[in-house]
């Protein structure tokens, strides 16, 4: 989140990614240039989900760390106990992924998943 647009879409769009044309429309108010938003808006989305699967892992480390409340529940969790339902979680290996359970949160998640399952392939 240290760069700017990507702090000013994230907030903007509550972590969420619209459509490719609805994200062209963010973009040019933000940026205040309409042409380049329409020309490069699809690639500027891309890079934009890539950035968010991104912060979303490192978001997930932290938290782990952190030894907040959130983290002591989440870690409590066994399985005869269940996440509270307003979270979503990923585990894999020693990564945790913790978020609120949003639309956008949840095609992170898919996302994020499929590129494990690229990786498996290979």
């Amino acid at each position: 989140m240290n760069i700017n647009l990507w702090r000013d879409l994230y907030e903007r769009l509550s972590g969420s990614v619209p459509p490719s044309e609805d994200f062209k429309i963010h973009l040019s108010e933000i940026s205040s240039d309409r042409d380049r938003a329409y020309k490069d808006g699809d690639t500027i989305r891309n890079l934009y989900i890539d950035a968010l699967k991104y912060y979303n892992n490192e978001l997930g480390k932290t938290i782990k760390k952190s030894g907040s409340q959130l983290d002591k529940k989440v870690d409590k969790v066994g399985e005869d106990e269940k996440l509270p339902e307003h979270l979503i979680m990923l585990k894999s290996g020693e990564t945790n992924i913790v978020m609120k359970k949003t639309e956008a949160n949840i095609n992170i998640l898919i996302s994020t998943l499929n590129e494990l399952k690229k990786e498996i392939y290979k």
